[in-house]
């Protein structure tokens, strides 16, 4: 019997809040709820960027480090509900997010996906978003030797900030 590595398992202990709740219904969007709370409280959210129509969040219970999720404002459950304009501005905020992801973490590749509906994965399926994944050759699902989740906070916090700054930079320059 072939032996499995231990870097060949997703291990990613910064999920059990996420996977111990479970996928319930009645739960409400908190692409919405972090919306509506205001950029006041983006640092809190981990809301990495706004623009007229679109937002970048980093993901509360990433795959890896720096792991962002990019949604239109408008709560739609597919990209064919988005019209000209929602699109428009929602490939812009792609593309920056993309190229402020690469430049600042500099992973080795980067997963880009959208999953539209719960069978093909969609844990929030009523609120289309795009996973930006950074990926490192032998170090894909980055775990910190000691499981803290302070620490893993403050490193994403740091993340989205940088990030945040980025992304205005390169967002300013996409036409």
């Amino acid at each position: 019997m072939e032996q499995t590595h231990i870097k060949s398992i997703l291990f990613t202990p910064w999920r059990l809040p996420y996977i111990r709740a479970g996928l319930r219904h009645g739960i409400s969007c908190f692409i919405c709820q972090y919306l509506r709370e205001g950029p006041e409280k983006d640092d809190e959210n981990l809301v990495v960027y706004r623009t007229e129509r679109s937002v970048v969040i980093m993901n509360r219970y990433p795959y890896s480090r720096g792991h962002v999720l990019i949604a239109p404002k408008k709560h739609v459950p597919s990209i064919v509900d988005l019209d000209e304009a929602d699109l428009e501005d929602y490939a812009k905020t792609i593309k920056a997010t993309l190229i402020a992801v690469k430049r600042l973490l500099k992973p080795d590749y980067v997963n880009v996906g959208i999953n539209i509906g719960r069978v093909a994965g969609a844990g929030l399926e009523e609120h289309l978003h795009v996973h930006v994944i950074p990926r490192w050759y032998e170090a894909d699902n980055y775990v910190p030797d000691k499981f803290d989740e302070e620490k893993i906070f403050e490193d994403m916090l740091n993340i989205c900030r940088s990030l945040r700054k980025e992304i205005d930079s390169i967002i300013k320059t996409i036409s």
